[in-house]
């Protein structure tokens, strides 16, 4: 809620970095012509992977929703404080009730 874009993206980050490694393991051993017996380490890297992406792009929606979020507090802030003056000046605020 405070910095979701730091958390996320650190988490993601760390999830490439830990998907990279099995895939470099199985792209030395393929290289070396003993690629057939490592399939395993290309799956876990590749699950990794995606989980790193998905978790990179949760952190990019987050920052927005947060970012979102601040703007509509401060608008919310902003309107609480003009609402007084403009219930003073009558006929200025078309939206208020014909009964007021």
């Amino acid at each position: 809620m405070y910095r979701p874009l730091y958390s996320f993206l650190a988490a993601g980050l760390v999830m490439l970095l830990i998907g990279m490694l099995p895939v470099v393991r199985f792209l030395y051993f393929y290289a070396m012509g003993q690629g057939d017996g490592h399939v395993q380490s290309l799956v876990l890297g590749g699950v990794f992977l995606l989980a790193g992406y998905f978790t990179v792009v949760i952190a990019f929606l987050s920052d927005t929703i947060a970012t979102n979020r601040r703007l509509t507090e401060a608008l919310l802030v902003r309107m609480r404080r003009l609402e007084p003056t403009l219930a003073r000046s009558p006929g200025s605020a078309p939206w208020q009730d014909a009964r007021d």
